[in-house]
């Protein structure tokens, strides 16, 4: 006896706009932090002992803000100011998953809380940090943007 093959679920159609722009946020944000280690002749994790995965956990963390902004913005519900209050909750909330990952990251590679809150202002002082969350909102911006010009063309 062979069962009947279930339905394939089709993917939701803000996945893959939500899927680019946390790519585009990773890019973005490589390429600011080279630019602005060039200008001000400092490393972008600039702990000695913070190890070779706190700074890609800071950038996924500021992506991954940026996936789930793209994707709630884009639900079929949304209303049409939706863009704006995106971007703004995609940096606010990219610079403090930035700045809690790495802050907590750095605390455990540490052995010792203590320097969480350390941690946390140097990171949130830090034009990395900054810069990189303020990335967060246009790339949401401009990926909601697009998607609904797609939609009205269409």
């Amino acid at each position: 006896m062979s069962e009947a093959p279930s339905p394939r679920r089709e993917p939701s159609k803000a996945l893959l706009p939500a899927f680019a722009a946390a790519g585009l946020q990773v890019a973005v944000v490589v390429a600011l932090w080279g630019i602005i280690a060039l200008a001000v002749d400092r490393d972008a994790i600039d702990y000695p002992d913070a190890g070779p995965i706190l700074g890609p956990a800071i950038v996924i963390a500021g992506a991954a803000v940026t996936f789930l902004a793209v994707r709630s913005s884009l639900s079929a519900s949304a209303p049409p100011f939706v863009d704006v209050v995106s971007a703004v909750l995609a940096t606010v909330g990219a610079f403090v998953a930035m700045v809690v990952v790495g802050a907590s990251g750095y605390s455990l590679t540490r052995g010792d809380v203590g320097w969480m809150p350390v941690a946390a202002a140097h990171l949130a002082l830090s034009p990395f940090v900054i810069g990189a969350a303020l990335t967060a909102g246009p790339v949401a911006a401009a990926t909601h943007w697009l998607v609904s010009f797609d939609r009205r063309r269409r």
